[in-house]
């Protein structure tokens, strides 16, 4: 069994499946040199995780600077600025056949996820040619908000839908499986249980296809891949991108809605954070993530905001609780519980 990281997301199962599908593609192996082992997300509470393994990210890598030159790089980007023009374009037009638009979000999300996951994976990795951060950074500009844009697209088209429908439960179409939403697209047939999704559910993507996971099969399963059943609250650790030290309570913030909370002097304990959390930012004392490299949104806030920031930790959200009080200490990248 590989070790799998474990990542929140504000996504909703839909678009998780469009991209988790193209993970598992012949397409991705062959641009990476490199076939995904099996990929797990969850949805507990209304909050969404995602689950890659370790032997992924950086096998993935890993295989494609074996192949690949800085020019390559640069020339792969100018062969995508086209397709990039192609989905500004649409993005600013009226959609009347919603269904068609959904089905082009969902093409367009597929084909910028191996240039989205590329850039990701690169400027994390170590012992690269150093040139490639400048180029993998600048095209990461580029492209890091486009997926969002795309889902938050998704999920406006879905909601005209279900206006559409005169669906009594609003927000449930975004809680299929890309699959589902395949055969709805061509029935109008809504799968049954959608609404018991926000609570719970449990499914992998691989290249066998897709399963959905009982609650007594994803407990199995989620015991064999949660690494933070085995939490060490002694030794929580990650990254310093701002250093400094500062004592405060915790607020963990798992849905962006849940920012406006956080008030002045706590620490925003998060899994990543993106520009939607920057009022909170500000209220904050310091930040604490579970992912995220020295480039990332929360690394490039605080330097900007001059406050004690510690990324990477993984488990942070999951060791720590709301109300906590601990000492944040971005200069040896530890967190301790004082109570």
């Amino acid at each position: 069994m590989s070790n799998y990281e474990k990542h929140q997301r504000d996504y909703t199962i839909l678009a998780t499946s469009v991209v988790m599908e193209e993970f598992s593609s012949a397409r991705m192996t062959e641009f990476f040199y490199h076939k995904t082992t099996p990929l797990y997300f969850l949805v507990r509470d209304r909050s969404l995780y995602h689950y890659i393994s370790d032997e992924d990210k950086w096998g993935r890598i890993g295989n494609w600077l074996e192949h690949n030159s800085v020019e390559d790089l640069v020339a792969y980007d100018k062969e995508m600025d086209i397709r990039l023009a192609e989905y500004y374009s649409f993005d600013k037009q009226d959609h009347v056949d919603k269904i068609a638009a959904l089905e082009k979000v969902h093409q367009f999300m597929v084909d910028f996820t191996e240039i989205i996951v590329l850039v990701s994976d690169l400027l994390l990795y170590e012992g690269h040619d150093p040139n490639f951060d400048n180029i993998g950074l600048e095209i990461r500009k580029k492209y890091e908000h486009v997926h969002r844009g795309q889902m938050e697209t998704q999920t406006e088209l879905l909601e005209k839908v279900e206006e559409d429908l005169g669906l009594e439960e609003r927000g449930i179409l975004g809680n299929m499986m890309y699959s589902e939403f395949k055969e709805f697209s061509k029935t109008g047939k809504i799968p049954e249980g959608l609404k018991q999704r926000n609570n719970f559910f449990f499914a992998s993507q691989g290249a066998d296809g897709e399963k959905v996971f009982s609650q007594s099969e994803a407990d199995i399963k989620l015991k064999e891949i949660e690494v933070v059943n085995n939490i060490d609250l002694d030794n929580l650790k990650g990254q310093p991108a701002f250093a400094g030290v500062v004592q405060g309570k915790v607020r963990i913030i798992r849905l962006v809605e849940e920012a406006s909370a956080l008030q002045v002097g706590e620490i925003l304990v998060t899994a990543m954070t993106d520009p939607r959390y920057v009022p909170a930012m500000k209220r904050a004392a310091g930040f604490i993530t579970d992912e995220g490299g020295i480039t990332c949104h929360a690394a490039i806030v605080a330097r900007e905001m001059k406050k004690p920031c510690i990324i990477g930790t993984k488990v942070a959200t999951s060791a720590l609780k709301t109300g906590d009080y601990i000492e944040l200490d971005a200069v040896k990248g530890k967190i301790k519980i004082i109570s």
